[in-house]
């Protein structure tokens, strides 16, 4: 199930995103989540640093198996909703994280030494392509 923080509720989704991501909190940041079957968060995405028709993407995950489509389906979803560019900012000695995001479809735009920039367009985006939109978003206050 796909869920996100309820206003005045405890933010489970952005802890889960700043335990294992270091996700800090800032006043635009939005957040998706995929509960288990135990109701445990294995995966989350948080979306910050919305700027003119961009965003960026913040993603942490349990193991390769917690992302599933409908997740990433609606991951981008919820940002394309808004804007037609997301960013991803990638430590550049984090290599499975750059080929994953590749293998999501981001292409590099820009290496530093430290820092890979790596950017998705809306219309170059395969996993919002002929998706219904059918939204499964709900509140963590279940």
């Amino acid at each position: 199930m796909i869920v996100t923080d309820k206003e005045g509720d405890p933010p489970i989704v952005w802890n889960y995103l700043r335990l294992h991501a270091q996700v800090p909190w800032s006043t635009d940041l939005r957040v998706i989540g995929q509960l288990r079957s135990d109701l445990s968060l294995n995966a989350a995405v948080g979306y910050n640093g919305w700027c003119q028709d961009s965003c960026m993407m913040h993603v942490a995950f349990d193991s390769a198996h917690a992302l599933t489509r409908e997740l990433l389906r609606e991951a981008f979803q919820f940002a394309f909703d808004t804007c037609s560019v997301v960013y991803g900012l990638t430590p550049i000695t984090n290599e499975p994280a750059l080929r994953f995001n590749k293998k999501l479809g981001f292409v590099e735009k820009y290496r530093t030494d430290h820092w890979v920039v790596q950017e998705m367009r809306k219309e170059a985006c395969r996993w919002i392509r002929d998706y219904n939109g059918k939204r499964r978003i709900t509140s963590t206050s279940t």
